[in-house]
């Protein structure tokens, strides 16, 4: 940071970006170098061979670029492990080395061509064997070598290259109208999605999510010059803060709205854990048999199979396609994981859907004879198409009567399309008039449990009494107005650090800005920090946890100004922007930018009450091998106010990780009652 400027570009990678590379082709080429002066020292046969002033001139010539590329490699990563993440100017005259590093590279090509020309001229070698095997063989391997080398370096570049043709920053950080984006970096980011979301089709739908993801990111980054392994960086020294907070007991200074605070219901939360558990099996089984697969990566193939074998209306899903099954496969594989997940049998299933476009996600309609219920259970993200549904994170106002509630707009669109897909084919009437005693029950995970909760929402002036039951849903969901709305009939039911139900414009907004703060303020180079996040994520954190600016431990002279927590220690947050474009009007759930009636953004939160399960670490872990120990309680989106970097952050999301804990939960609670002791 900042970004490294080369031939009047700037490029994704920073100048102090070059240690690990460097270091990587510094050792490999001091190998290459010692094998090609032994063979050429050693060996004087080679004066025989035809050609030989050529591969004479070959071998000095790769010799002489070698040494000299060596120097350069040791010169580039001392130069590029000087200074800290922000200060660059240790680094200022990196490029000039470069620049010379990209004309040894150049006559390396032709010396790499020179010894193709040798290796390959009239095959010389193989007609009259004047040459020893091991000559050939070494030629052989340095002319393959360089060319290696040469397409993983133009890869790199690729990779690496910046479209954009200027050498400043996008946008000035100082200026009035710090928010008013370019439409040219617009168009930029709309190209990129494009080439990253290819896959995802061309209809009007994913046009207008391309532009809408589009002004997200070109907003959220704007004026931000960064590139990854600052972002990675800075990560690793947030984890490092937070994990000084959580033993301090403190939370970090936010400026973000916490959200509302609902009261705890009268129920005990561990009561709610078997039917949590019972629809967490539908909104799993939603993700169809490539979830079913993964769950069970040793047997899972082997027992899909069987119940395809088993069930011949499956095993002739190619021939024999049912009404009430839309865009499965031939042997229609994500029905058979659904009944397999579930225990449902083919007449319990009203609809089932695998249609997946940008804000149509697949669903499924059947009754639950356990509960006595006519369950709705959405899926998930799985594709490109989910993707660009879960980015276009605007906030829309949704049409229920008497409420100004707004929510987040691909998922509104998604549950939309759902509704009127339920009305047009008349599904839920079909499903209550085989079982009209039933109650409505909707359930998903992640992207499905927004679409869910908005479905609900949706519905529930239509079919009162239904319960919503919302796995890790989008913490970007719903404004004040709407939690507050849904606290009766949706329950939101999460994992300990999950990042989706903390993941919002607004919680990223707040990331972005301490991690920019705690990289201001950290003076070690970036390689350090990056060795030491790998050496914290393999071995875990040390007892004695050295600060984010110094990655040791403080000095005893040290300014005590700078040993100091940095996540409390933020500048004056400047205004952010308003990504929905609406001027939110009273004080629920929106933050302004200014007192008055600045620009500012409708704030949204997860939905309804929230089931919160977390590890108990009343019951450490002795062993790796050891289950983990589990508590659940009631929560509110005060405790999701932040996202929490770490590892379980990716992992505590995934439904199976999610489903073992409440399973873990269950069984204790049973041997707790059953010993009539106090349930934990």
């Amino acid at each position: 940071m900042p970004a490294l400027v080369l031939f009047r570009r700037r490029w994704r990678i920073g100048s102090d970006d070059f240690v690990f590379p460097g270091i990587w082709s510094f050792l490999f080429r001091i190998l290459w170098l010692t094998a090609v002066f032994v063979v050429y020292t050693s060996r004087v046969s080679f004066l025989e061979c035809h050609g030989r002033d050529l591969l004479m001139t070959y071998l000095i010539g790769l010799m002489t670029i070698l040494s000299v590329t060596i120097c350069l490699e040791f010169i580039v990563v001392y130069i590029s492990a000087q200074g800290s993440i922000f200060n660059a100017s240790p680094r200022r005259h990196l490029p000039l080395f470069l620049y010379v590093r990209v004309f040894v590279f150049i006559i390396e090509i032709l010396f790499s061509i020179l010894g193709a020309i040798w290796m390959f001229s009239e095959f010389e070698f193989d007609k009259t064997n004047s040459c020893e095997r091991n000559i050939v063989r070494l030629v052989q391997a340095a002319v393959i070598i360089s060319w290696v080398l040469l397409f993983v370096v133009c890869v790199s570049v690729l990779v690496l290259f910046n479209p954009w043709h200027h050498d400043h920053r996008d946008g000035d950080d100082n200026g009035e109208e710090e928010h008013v984006i370019n439409p040219a970096v617009q168009l930029k980011w709309e190209q990129r999605c494009k080439m990253l979301c290819c896959c995802a089709g061309k209809d009007d739908n994913s046009q207008v999510a391309y532009a809408e993801v589009a002004a997200i990111l070109s907003k959220f980054f704007h004026g931000l010059d960064t590139v990854p392994s600052d972002i990675i960086a800075g990560l690793i020294l947030m984890q490092l803060e937070q994990e000084r907070l959580m033993r301090n007991g403190e939370q970090p200074t936010l400026t973000r709205p916490c959200g509302p605070c609902l009261s705890a219901p009268s129920q005990p939360a561990i009561e709610e854990v078997p039917q949590a558990l019972h629809y967490l099996r539908f909104a799993s089984s939603a993700y169809g048999w490539k979830m079913f697969v993964c769950a069970d990566l040793c047997c899972g193939i082997c027992k899909l199979c069987e119940y395809c074998k088993n069930d011949q209306r499956i095993c002739c899903g190619c021939l024999r396609q049912s009404s009430r099954t839309e865009k499965d496969n031939c042997c229609q594989c994500d029905t058979a994981a659904v009944k397999y997940t579930t225990g449902l049998e083919e007449e319990d299933i009203i609809y089932i859907s695998f249609h997946n476009k940008v804000f149509e996600i697949p669903f499924f309609v059947a009754l639950d004879h356990e509960y006595q219920s006519v369950v709705v259970t959405i899926r998930g993200s799985l594709s490109f198409r989910d993707a660009l549904t879960d980015a276009t994170a605007e906030s829309i106002k949704l049409d229920i009567e008497g409420q100004e509630i707004y929510a987040h707009k691909g998922i509104t669109q998604s549950a939309v399309y759902i509704r009127d897909k339920l009305e047009k084919e008349h599904i839920l009437e079909r499903a209550f008039q085989q079982a009209p005693d039933y109650k409505l029950v909707i359930a998903g995970h992640s992207l499905g449990a927004g679409a869910g909760t908005i479905l609900s929402m949706l519905l529930y002036n239509t079919w009162p009494g239904l319960k919503c039951y919302a796995f890790a849903p989008p913490g970007g969901l719903l404004s004040t107005e709407g939690v507050n709305y849904t606290s009766d009939f949706v329950m939101t039911v999460l994992l300990g650090e999950d990042l989706v139900p903390r993941l919002a414009l607004g919680t990223l907004e707040e990331l972005k800005a301490r991690m920019i703060d705690v990289v201001k303020r950290t003076d070690r180079p970036k390689y350090q920090t990056l060795l030491g996040g790998c050496w914290w994520t393999v071995c875990g954190f040390p007892e004695n946890l050295p600060y984010s600016s110094v990655l040791s431990d403080v000095h005893p002279t040290e300014d005590p100004e700078s040993r100091r927590p940095l996540i409390n220690n933020q500048s004056t947050p400047r205004p952010r922007p308003n990504y929905t474009g609406v001027q939110p009007e009273g004080n629920g759930g929106t933050v302004g930018g200014e007192a008055g009636g600045g620009r500012g953004r409708i704030e949204l939160y997860p939905p309804g009450r929230i089931l919160w399960v977390t590890e108990d670490v009343r019951h450490t872990r002795r062993l790796c091998c050891n289950k983990p120990s589990y508590k659940i309680r009631w929560a509110t989106c005060q405790d999701l106010s932040h996202i929490i970097i770490s590892p379980a952050m990716v992992t505590d999301h995934l439904p199976i990780n999610l489903s073992k804990a409440l399973q873990e939960i269950e069984e204790t609670t049973c041997v707790t009652f059953h010993t009539d002791e106090p349930p934990v």
